[in-house]
Parts: structure tokens; sequence; C-alpha cells
């Protein structure tokens, strides 16, 4: 089961075949890798995976006395140790649970590494997926799991889980020999046989991280792009700064071109750079990754389901949590009809410290909508990309926000949405809420946590706009589709031209039937356009081809 894309358009998704595949599948490429770390009963901590005098294999009960989840607040640098609520008595099984923070390194040193099996995975060699960092740090440095991006890791954990399948070119060629001439030659061959007989059976060699990095379950398999060094400097003796980045190694020109392995390149630079040089290691997760968290069920959507009026004096209510084209389908009220549209606004509480002018002028927009059995509501909004799966799953519309050790909708999260979030990528949030309309909900709900006392979750609460449902096919299946036909063909997020609050114009005026519709505050409506249409459009039948001068577009 189971981050840099276009605005417009549809990529293929899927790995090689018709296999597929989800981020949690990359740690299922070898069943080895599994064995090797007792079923990852070991943190391990680089060497060979197999316990031996290379590779240090710590106890996952005494490592978790030393590493738990830091808050959100802490710098990168400094002791990992957390003491209290957060330091939970269930550690979480790998690729797993949501909140399992371990990493997993060593996967390069499984006995018999199945090249197929991880091609199959990573699927074709070609642009798409998402690209992530990887900062490369010093064998004993402290480093804090789930940090943002640059992720950091050690050097020996991460060549120790890089694994290359295929051959580079340079070798490929020099291994043919006499017997490629002799295919090659025109006089033995017709023209473009021999070309076809010499290239059968190769293929271009590729560096493949497999593991957890940096305690991420969605950071899994990935393929190393280049490597590139940041020097860092004292500017007027005062601070650090980065200069220019330059690149020591990249998969086409000096892996396969000049035959240079990834970590020779790596380990040279450290013989003779300074400790001061930032290393930077770029990697591209399966293409498909662009268009959703797994390739079977593409769209980056969620809906959490469950919360009822009928189950709302439970103190554990079920709940679940579908994603991509999953969400289609409901496993609770069949598909009920979408009655009413709301857009409403908040600012953000600020119980520890005062509002800054930028505060004050920043207002959160999200849409709910009511439906004809008068159950639940539901929540929509937009958001960061993976922005609730790489904050511990703290939403402002469960009661248990904050829980220790952790809330009902982190535990729901299936670990592929675990990832770094994307501050230029948007994902969609759908959060049934056990209220029967608007008026219940703001005033049972909202208005309880309005105010800057601690505790506090809302600001200058309003509802700017309301109207019935009057699109024809209005079900909560056509509303999710509608939902993912948006995400697919943007799946971009920016402060001024598409967010929360133009998102939540566009959805109220699309299933409201009304063109006039525009974002609630004046800044936003500056640059806005209205893009109603992307909810009607089935996204896989637009592609990136450039515009030609036929009249079929």
């Amino acid at each position: 089961m189971s981050s840099s894309a276009e605005n417009d358009g549809e990529e293929g998704v899927g790995g090689s075949g018709n296999i597929e595949y989800s981020l949690r599948d990359g740690l299922l490429c070898n069943a080895s890798l599994v064995s090797n770390f007792g079923g990852f009963g070991k943190f391990w901590e680089g060497g060979n995976g197999d316990g031996d005098s290379a590779g240090v294999g710590v106890e996952i009960d005494d490592m978790l006395e030393r590493i738990s989840l830091p808050d959100e607040d802490e710098e990168e640098k400094g002791d990992a140790t957390i003491e209290g609520d957060e330091a939970s008595e269930d550690p979480g099984e790998i690729g797993k649970d949501p909140w399992c923070v371990r990493s997993l390194y060593g996967g390069a040193s499984s006995t018999a590494v199945n090249e197929r099996d991880v091609l199959d995975l990573i699927g074709p060699n070609e642009d798409g997926g998402l690209v992530w960092t990887a900062k490369l740090v010093e064998e004993g440095t402290v480093i804090k799991p789930r940090r943002g991006m640059p992720s950091p890791v050690s050097t020996e954990d991460f060549l120790s889980s890089v694994v290359r399948v295929g051959v580079p070119d340079v070798e490929s060629q020099a291994q043919a020999g006499y017997d490629d001439l002799w295919e090659r030659d025109s006089r033995q061959h017709p023209v473009g046989v021999a070309e076809e007989g010499a290239d059968r059976g190769r293929s271009e060699a590729r560096w493949i991280f497999r593991g957890v990095m940096n305690g991420w379950p969605g950071l899994t398999l990935m393929e190393v792009r280049n490597v590139r060094v940041e020097k860092r400097r004292l500017f007027a003796g005062v601070g650090p700064y980065s200069g220019k980045a330059k690149k020591i190694w990249d998969t086409h020109g000096d892996g396969n071109e000049r035959g240079v392995e990834l970590s020779d390149a790596i380990l040279e630079h450290k013989k003779r750079g300074k400790n001061s040089d930032v290393v930077l290691v770029e990697l591209r997760a399966p293409s498909w990754t662009s268009q959703g968290w797994s390739a079977y069920s593409p769209g980056f959507v969620f809906w959490v389901e469950g919360a009822s009026t009928e189950n709302k004096a439970s103190s554990q209510p079920p709940i679940s949590l579908r994603y991509g084209t999953d969400i289609k389908t409901s496993t609770y009220d069949g598909d009920p009809t979408c009655t009413m549209v709301h857009m409403i606004n908040h600012r953000y509480s600020s119980p520890k410290k005062s509002e800054s002018a930028k505060d004050k002028l920043t207002y959160h927009s999200f849409i709910l909508l009511e439906w004809d059995h008068r159950k639940y509501c539901s929540v929509v909004e937009i958001g960061y990309l993976n922005g609730l799966g790489g904050y511990k799953g703290k939403s402002n519309w469960f009661e248990d926000k904050d829980a220790k050790p952790r809330s009902r909708l982190y535990e729901a999260f299936p670990p592929e949405l675990v990832l770094p979030y994307r501050s230029t990528m948007s994902e969609i949030r759908v959060t049934d809420v056990p209220y029967k309309n608007k008026d219940d909900f703001v005033s049972n709900f909202m208005k309880r946590y309005e105010g800057h006392s601690e505790g506090g979750r809302f600001v200058d609460i309003n509802c700017s706009f309301s109207n019935e449902v009057r699109l024809t096919y209005n079900s909560r299946s056509n509303v999710a589709t509608y939902l993912l036909n948006y995400i697919r063909r943007n799946r971009t997020y920016s402060e001024m031209r598409r967010n929360c609050q133009t998102f939540a114009a566009d959805l109220c005026g699309f299933l409201a039937g009304k063109g006039s519709v525009s974002p609630y505050h004046p800044v936003n409506q500056i640059q806005y356009y209205n893009t109603t249409h992307y909810f009607l459009y089935e996204s896989s039948k637009y592609s990136k081809e450039k515009k030609s001068t036929s009249s079929n577009k």
C-alpha cells in the first residue's frame, strides 16, 4: 500500500509492467532485508547488517530510551532525549505504524539483492517523481528523527543503504569487447540489426536507497540523482553562510559515462573536503509519487470518516482514513447527497505570543458540506502536501488533537502518508465531523475553542458564503471525484495564487453554481483566477505535451 510536479496535466503512474506499488512497498523489496534486521527488532547503525564488528546492533528497547519524537519547536541540533509522555510505551513497527520514528539502514548489505524486485519497485528511469534531499553528517553526530528537508543521515548509514543495480555504460561497453564489434560490423549484419543486438539485455546503472530515512515511513525507496557540496564559510566573522553548491557526482555523467561509484565520490570528498562542507544528496522517488501516495490509488486527497452524531458521545468513536481514488467509496453511510455548502473563515489563535501584523491578515478558509442524512458534516480544506502527516496528525477538527502519546487521527494514518511537508505542493483534506449542520458545528465546536487563551484554536470566526448545492450530480462519490480531478490538474500551493482561500472560492462557486464567489480576504482576491473547471474534467485526459497548432488540444 501506500515530491517536483507540473501544474497542468498527467504523468503516467505505476512502476514497470502492471504491478502497482506504494511507498510502503519500498520495505518489502527483499525479504532477506527484513530477516537480517531480525524482523525490525534492532536499530542498526551502519555496518553490513549481519551483526558483525562492522555494524553495531542496538536493542530497540534501549535505543528508545535515548531517541523519541521531538517537539516541533525544538532546533535541529541538540540532545534527542525527551522525557514524559512523548516516550511512548509502544514504539511501533517500522513500515507499519505511523508513529514509529525509527530509521532503518543497511539495505545494501542484504545477502541477496534481487535487482528485478528493486527495479519493479522504483519503476522506469524517467523524470516525474518527487525529489527529496538528504544531508550527510559525520558518524557520531546526534541525529533527531523526522527533521525537515534536507533529512540528516550519517555518511556510513547512507552508503550502507544504497545498492547499485545495472551496469554503467562504460563498463558494459568495455565488456562487450570483440564480440560486440563483430556484431556491429555492417558487413556481417544489415543496417539496424547490429545495433539492436548490441544493446539487447543492457541496463544502465542506477543507485537505489533502500530503508527508512530519518524515521520518515514514507522515505523508503529512492534513486540517487546527484551529490552536491555547499562550502560553508564565516561571513565577516559573524556567522556561516552557504555559497553556490558544487556538484561532485551525478548518475548520468559520472556514474554511467565515467564509471565513478557513488561511494567513491563521497568518500574521496570527505578526504579532501573540510568539515564545514555540507554534503547534499538529491534523491528521486518513483515517478508515480508526483501523483499520489501510491500508484494504485493516485490523487493527493484523503478523507477521514467515521464521526457521526450517533457515536458522538463515545470517547473513542471509530475513524478510518482513505486516500486517492479509494475515497470514491465509503464504508459507513453509502452515498449520501450534499445539500448545503458554506465558506467559513478564521485566524489561528496565538496563546503564547502576540499576533504579528501578518498574523492579523492571515485567514484560513475551509468549506463545510452538509449531507441529506444530517448525521455529520464534512470539513474540506487544502494545505501543504504532507502537512498533517508530517505534523503528527494534529488536526484542529479533533477534540484529542494534543492527546498523549498520540491522537486517534495519527493512529489512523497510513505510514506512506507520513512524510516531510512540501510548502510548494498541496493536498486536499476531507474530515467528517459529528455535527448535523453549520450552526451546530460552529456553536458547539468552533466557539468552544475560540480565543487566544490556552487551548484556543480559532479567532474571528465568520461565515462568508452559504448556499444550497445546485449541482445535479451531488452525491458523496461525485464530490470525491471532483476533488480528485481538481488536485490532479494542479498540485501546487502558493500563498498568493493557490491556497485555502482560492480553493474555498472555487469549490463553493462550483457546487452552488455561482460565478461571483471570490476568496475571503482582499489580498487573495488580487491574483485570484477562477479554476472551477478543474473539478469537472478527468485529469488523465490532459498531458504535458507542447502546444501544437492543430485543433485537437
